[in-house]
């Protein structure tokens, strides 16, 4: 296959070829990382569905559904986009082992795709951001209308020890 190649030809295609795939690894711990928050928002979503927890009234509790249905949505596209970028710098890595065989024309459309696939990371990206800015907002809300629930027990509580009946 290289055969009457000089080494250093050999050399510099391998590189070529694994440069993507750090990005390949990069993408691979992201997922990773978005998996892992679409089962704590899975789990919130149960949590919310039983029962015995009467922590949440009934508009917190709509609230909280919506907030986590946008969650879910929002990671979902993100595990989509890295799996797009994956494919894409596949697809990179391919061209770029035609483009060393001597196969021509395709540096400008290898260039396009690694653009794109860093285009679509960085979609990815924001994606995650705009969970986790959802995930900051819902838990403020939540512990806002904890401590107020908690100020009233007190107050309540205060009042009837001060009732000598």
């Amino acid at each position: 296959m290289f055969s009457g190649v000089p080494l250093e030809r050999v050399a510099e295609l391998i590189r070529l070829a694994l440069t993507p795939v750090f990005l390949i690894a990069a993408v691979s711990s992201m997922l990773t990382l978005l998996t892992a928050r679409l089962g704590r928002v899975a789990d919130q979503a149960l949590s919310l569905n039983d029962e015995r927890s009467n922590v949440l009234m009934r508009t917190q509790r709509s609230v909280a559904i919506r907030y986590i249905e946008a969650r879910a949505w929002l990671l979902l596209v993100a595990m989509a986009l890295c799996v797009v970028c994956t494919l894409l710098v596949t697809v990179v890595i391919s061209l770029l082992y035609w483009a060393q065989r001597g196969t021509t024309g395709l540096s400008q459309t290898i260039g396009l795709l690694f653009v794109l696939s860093i285009a679509v990371l960085a979609l990815a990206m924001l994606c995650l951001l705009a969970e986790v800015v959802l995930s900051s907002a819902i838990a403020r809300i939540l512990l806002r209308d904890l401590k107020r629930e908690l100020r009233q027990q007190s107050a309540g509580q205060s009042s009837d020890a001060g009732d000598p009946s």
